[in-house]
């Protein structure tokens, strides 16, 4: 009889634990491969725009993902962030300019946030703003170019090849519905 018990109660507590498996709860069901979704309260949702890659002619790297917060007026302003790997250290910005269609939007308050050794080369961390109309512009493209100015170097980056399919399914299911 114990051992039929002890058998009744290993099977009720693996199909209550497996039960719970399934009601899992998920963020949001917008959340995709390219953005995530986040719910902040009064009737606020929070965009995480992944890191989106861009290259230069040096073969330096940059990545750039953003904040982007829904039931704002237009002038208000997303957080963008941008990561650059590069052999030697950057630790200050004194502006960058992105560039997209006709538009140029240049950004004079740029902050470091940290700046770290990896492996042969160093990656640094930025975060700037930019007003949401300009963002809902951004994704309306998909040749975005910035122009970094550090001390006496300027350097540009555009995008890598396989930016534009994110662009349009950000552009699609995100952009159109919160602007």
């Amino acid at each position: 009889m114990f051992k039929f018990n002890l058998i009744v109660l290993f099977i009720a507590v693996t199909f209550l634990f497996s039960a719970c498996q399934l009601f899992k709860p998920t963020l949001n069901s917008n959340s995709n491969k390219y953005y995530e979704a986040f719910y902040i309260g009064n009737n606020q949702s929070q965009y995480f725009i992944k890191p989106i890659s861009f290259d230069n002619e040096e073969n330096e790297e940059m990545e750039l993902d953003m904040l982007i917060k829904d039931k704002t007026k237009t002038n208000d302003s997303t957080a963008l962030n941008l990561s650059l790997i590069t052999p030697i250290i950057i630790k200050e910005l004194d502006s960058l300019k992105v560039r997209f269609d006709n538009n140029v939007v240049k950004i004079v308050q740029v902050q470091n946030i940290f700046t770290e050794k990896k492996k042969d080369n160093y990656k640094s961390r930025f975060t700037f703003k930019m007003i949401n109309q300009d963002v809902y512009m951004l994704f309306s493209e998909n040749k975005w170019q910035f122009e970094l100015h550090s001390k006496n170097k300027v350097s540009i980056f555009k995008l890598e090849n396989s930016s534009p399919k994110s662009f349009k399914d950000i552009n699609d299911n995100l952009i159109l519905i919160i602007k």
